[in-house]
């Protein structure tokens, strides 16, 4: 309904002076008032949204906050290298600048282990993407890295040995002389619901990479969308 200017308006009751009026017109066209001691009294037991039609934060009238549309954010989690624990054939632990590292050998597919919580605050149906960096100590450009994650995403019940899924990303782009790099897989981890475990083995692929030296892993970055501040109590 749009706004209409009111011209004579009579205040039934005893309001005081300083009172704040919220001014309503109901389906049945009768217009009521409320008396405000605060703004927050306007919206308290009531739904809100706030931005545009398709695009906005949702207030329910419990509390619960939801992010519309476009009021999305990306959300992150780093996992420095050395978070990472270390599997049957682990990578020497290396340094590069104030970084501590994970150095993967060129001649052996050298792997580490982590694990986590998917977060509710996560939104359904969406995927996590990877994000490797990492760097090497040589010349510029003297080769490229395949990275390979394997993971499984296990709920409260299942089985924990059960099927993987496995990625593999080659490194592209120029590869500066002690620079970070930063490899992206294409294809990220699907399938993750809220509360599941997500294990995750990454490794090196030395069967097609081309680097002679060791690639020295940074961090892995994780990157998901976010449509709510957590799980409803």
């Amino acid at each position: 309904m749009a706004d209409k200017e009111i011209k004579d308006f009579t205040v039934q009751g005893s309001p005081a002076v300083a009172d704040k009026l919220l001014i309503q017109q109901d389906a049945d066209d009768a217009v009521r008032y409320t008396t405000l001691d605060d703004l927050s009294d306007a919206i308290l037991g009531r739904a809100v949204n706030v931005g545009g039609a398709s695009h906005h934060t949702a207030f329910a009238a419990d509390g619960e906050i939801n992010l519309i549309g476009t009021a999305r954010v990306t959300k992150h989690v780093r996992i420095g290298a050395r978070q990472w624990a270390v599997g049957s054939s682990p990578p020497d632990a290396g340094s590069l600048g104030l970084a501590l590292t994970h150095d993967f050998d060129a001649s052996a597919d050298e792997e580490v282990h982590f694990a986590l919580m998917v977060p509710h605050r996560m939104v359904a149906g969406t995927d996590i993407d990877v994000e490797v960096g990492w760097a090497y100590t040589g010349g510029a450009d003297a080769g490229t890295v395949i990275w390979a994650l394997e993971y499984t995403t296990i709920a409260a019940g299942e089985d924990m040995t059960g099927g993987s899924t496995t990625r593999t990303k080659t490194s592209a782009g120029s590869h500066g002389n002690n620079a970070l790099v930063l490899t992206t897989f294409a294809t990220g981890v699907q399938g993750a619901v809220a509360e599941d475990v997500l294990n995750m083995r990454l490794y090196r692929d030395t069967d097609s990479d081309t680097l002679a030296v060791d690639a020295q892993l940074v961090e892995v970055r994780l990157h998901f969308t976010m449509d709510k501040l957590g799980e409803a109590t």
